[in-house]
């Protein structure tokens, strides 16, 4: 509506322009005839140089004025026209690319919305799914804690068995001290394994030790005093006065049994019960037997093969 209304002032516009420049070439017009009549009428005034001389203007009299003028009025109507044109040109122009530009912003907030909206979908999808990923997460880390707990517990079944020495030296750092001999099965690297913390334990504590050696058949039956008896076919750990299988602290009968009562409060402390609590907590089964072979204030450990886990 607008582009039709200014197309319509235009030709008004240019209507006025060519009206006026009419009515301003008849009105040229008819002077030209008054002044033809007045010369016509008074040749002898008209025709005096002194009155035509008065007349002129840089030389021109008013025909050649005239005559410049028409053209003047006639290139400011081209010249309106032109201004005209030109301005509708602008303004036609101009309304046309604001109204593309106009809908290209709608295009493209329609574009930047339905982004928006798939942007929006997505965090949520994302947000669900980083929670489905946390929780199963999580429940993976509970079942590797669980699996690696129990490989600890296998481990602790069927692996080497070990001490922690630190710990082991300060269950015997104080209280009373005495000789240990460490005897191991020499065909077991596992017990030769073990004999060796041990006795670094008893190092670190400042007990008295012998240097692990190893169980043969003579010695154990040195050892248990039974040299006359056929103990050929009796396991080495029990010839040697232990159990065939674990860690065994053989100490002659009156300091064997006070291991017996170790656990009550008015128990007195001595080198074996010190021994035996340390033991305890670093390997979990310790079994006390009685060798009166032994010299008084000394003490065996014969360590046997890991006992079999039901």
């Amino acid at each position: 509506m607008q582009k039709i209304d200014l197309i319509g002032g235009l030709k008004r516009f240019r209507g006025i322009v060519a009206h006026g420049s009419i009515y301003f070439l008849y009105s040229i017009s008819a002077q030209i005839s008054i002044m033809a009549k007045a010369q016509a009428e008074n040749p002898e005034i008209i025709a005096n140089p002194e009155n035509r001389a008065s007349t002129l203007l840089l030389g021109y009299g008013g025909e050649d004025w005239d005559r410049w003028l028409i053209l003047a009025v006639m290139f400011a109507a081209v010249a309106a026209i032109a201004v005209g044109f030109t301005t509708a040109g602008s303004i036609i122009t101009h309304k046309r690319e604001a109204e593309a530009a106009q809908k290209d912003l709608e295009r493209y907030k329609i574009i930047v919305e339905g982004k928006v909206a798939d942007a929006h979908k997505e965090g949520i999808e994302a947000g669900r799914s980083a929670t489905d990923a946390l929780a199963r997460a999580s429940e993976a880390d509970a079942k590797a804690a669980e699996a690696q707990l129990k490989l600890e517990e296998l481990r602790s079944k069927l692996g080497p068995r070990q001490i922690d020495q630190l710990s082991f030296a300060n269950f015997l750092i104080t209280g009373p001290k005495q000789l240990v001999y460490i005897s191991y099965l020499r065909d077991d690297p596992e017990c030769g394994f073990l004999a060796e913390q041990i006795y670094g334990g008893l190092k670190a504590a400042d007990w008295p030790v012998q240097r692990p050696s190893p169980l043969s058949a003579e010695t154990s039956k040195l050892y248990a005093g039974w040299p006359k008896v056929d103990t050929d076919y009796m396991p080495l750990a029990a010839l040697a006065g232990g159990q065939p299988g674990g860690v065994t602290i053989a100490a002659p009968l009156a300091a064997a049994m006070s291991v017996r009562n170790y656990r009550l409060k008015d128990t007195p402390s001595t080198a074996l019960t010190n021994l035996f609590r340390a033991l305890i907590s670093a390997l979990g089964s310790i079994a006390v037997t009685t060798d009166d072979t032994l010299p008084n204030e000394t003490m065996r450990i014969i360590i046997a093969p890991r006992k079999p886990h039901p």
